[in-house]
């Protein structure tokens, strides 16, 4: 598998994840782009205040969706930074 490059967008979203952790998807695609490539996850938080990892529970109790990078996300804008600083 080739490393793809990331466009300004997806750099810039998964920065902005790493800087500022879980946060709500804005309304473009840049966000599923990097999803559909394994860069992010989905995270809940529920209305007690509580955020966890998305993983099949019950969400009928979730107050807000957030994106949060995954280490292949770390990976790719490390990489990405190191061919681009």
């Amino acid at each position: 598998m080739t490393m793809r490059e990331l466009s300004k967008a997806q750099r810039k979203w998964l920065e902005h994840l790493t800087n500022n952790g879980p946060t709500v998807r804005g309304h473009t695609n840049t966000a599923y782009h990097c999803m559909s490539h394994g860069w992010t996850e989905w995270f809940v938080k529920f209305r007690d205040g509580r955020i966890e990892r998305l993983e099949g529970q019950d969400t009928s109790d979730a107050d807000v969706w957030l994106d949060s990078i995954t280490p292949a996300g770390r990976a790719m804008l490390a990489a990405a930074k190191e061919a681009r600083p």
